[in-house]
């Protein structure tokens, strides 16, 4: 599980953002971050839940594997609606990819 606090905070558009001009992720790998983004596809296999966000433009996403715990939460979300994920950054080929994903409530305190 992510621990309680994030290493990172940023919208899903400035984490590619900050990707794309730095040209190197090793900085976040295996680093807790926390995403904001609207919400592109809610895929389900396996038993489990993964999130697509909205990247920096239309071909690159934030692909997010949640822990299994939140499925009954993720129900209540539809495409298009804005969620904030925390997770471990895992690295990114076309998009960026998240694992042990968490929901975060914006009234949490975290």
């Amino acid at each position: 599980m992510p621990k309680n606090k994030a290493d990172v905070f940023a919208t899903s558009s400035e984490f590619f953002e900050d990707l794309e001009s730095s040209e190197n992720d090793a900085e976040y790998v295996d680093k807790t971050i926390e995403i904001e983004g609207e919400i592109s596809k809610i895929n389900y296999k396996n038993e489990r839940y993964t999130i697509m966000l909205h990247g920096n433009g239309s071909d690159s996403f934030i692909l997010c594997e949640m822990q299994q715990a939140f499925n009954p939460k993720i129900k209540e979300y539809l495409t298009g609606e804005t969620i904030t994920v925390r997770g471990i950054y895992k690295g990114k080929l076309m998009d960026a990819i998240f694992l042990n994903c968490a929901i975060i409530e914006k009234n949490a305190t975290n």
